[in-house]
């Protein structure tokens, strides 16, 4: 969270210094010190805030959990919840793996023998009409097809 953040105002931070500098008349190099100085204080800012957390108390060590705690933050709820998602993954990587097969191996056929275009108008029965065409029309093109 804090990387992002930082990142945020550190690409507003280079902009500015690339419009800026410029007309101010600095060396062309002064927007690169800026980048590097951006660089080394995103590296302490990591550290930082690995270290410390920022409470309602102020600014505090980070604690090492505790047996209890640790527990706390594996329920089983949780747990279940990781399983349910490892499985939409695993199976979000087999449906990219058969679409990107017939692109790499130069085939019109997926590994389980179905045509691409099959697949394709099985997925898309699932998604809505209007976006549907667009994605046909990005995927078949992809793999150089005439409609």
């Amino acid at each position: 969270m804090v990387l992002a953040i930082y990142a945020g105002t550190a690409f507003i931070i280079l902009e500015a210094a690339d419009i800026i500098f410029p007309r101010l008349g600095f060396p062309d190099w002064s927007v690169n010190l800026v980048l590097y100085l951006l660089i080394l204080e995103a590296i302490i800012t990591v550290i930082l805030s690995w270290i410390y957390d920022i409470t309602p108390g102020g600014i505090v060590k980070t604690d090492t959990l505790g047996a209890d705690e640790q527990k706390m933050l594996f329920d089983e709820k949780a747990q279940k919840r990781q399983k349910t998602s490892n499985i939409i993954i695993a199976a979000l990587i087999i449906v990219v793996g058969m679409l990107l097969y017939p692109k790499i191996f130069k085939r019109d056929v997926s590994p389980l023998g179905c045509d691409v275009e099959l697949i394709l108008i099985l997925i898309g029965d699932t998604m809505d009409n209007a976006f549907q065409e667009d994605f046909y029309e990005f995927i078949l093109g992809s793999w150089g097809k005439e409609e």
